[in-house]
C-alpha cells in the first residue's frame, strides 16, 4: 500500500484555515490575526463553530511564538516539521 505524506517546514506556515463541515466555506487566517476579527459563527451559512473564537485565537498566537521562538534561539541544526498523510 502506498501513501502520500506531505511535510511542511513549522516556520513556512502563514495561514490556517478553518473550513465549515456544513457549507464548505473555508477562512484563510493569517498568524496574527487583526485585533477586530471575531469568529463565533461560520460567515456563509451561520453554523455555530465548535471551537470558540479565544480558543482560535490562541491557537494562532501559539504558532506564531513558536516560529519567533524558532527564529530568536539558535535552532540552526534543528528542524521542526509537521507531517500529514493524505486523505483518502
Amino acid at each position: 500500500m502506498t501513501k502520500t505524506v506531505y511535510v511542511t517546514n513549522l516556520m513556512e506556515i502563514n495561514l490556517v484555515k478553518i473550513s465549515c463541515k456544513q457549507c464548505g466555506y473555508a477562512m484563510q487566517l493569517p498568524l496574527k490575526m487583526p485585533g477586530d476579527l471575531v469568529i463565533h459563527n461560520c460567515p456563509s451559512c451561520g453554523q455555530v463553530l465548535p471551537i470558540s473564537h479565544d480558543d482560535i485565537r490562541s491557537f494562532l498566537n501559539s504558532l506564531r511564538s513558536l516560529q519567533d521562538i524558532m527564529k530568536n534561539k539558535n535552532f540552526s541544526n534543528t528542524l521542526i516539521e509537521i507531517e500529514t498523510e493524505d486523505k483518502k
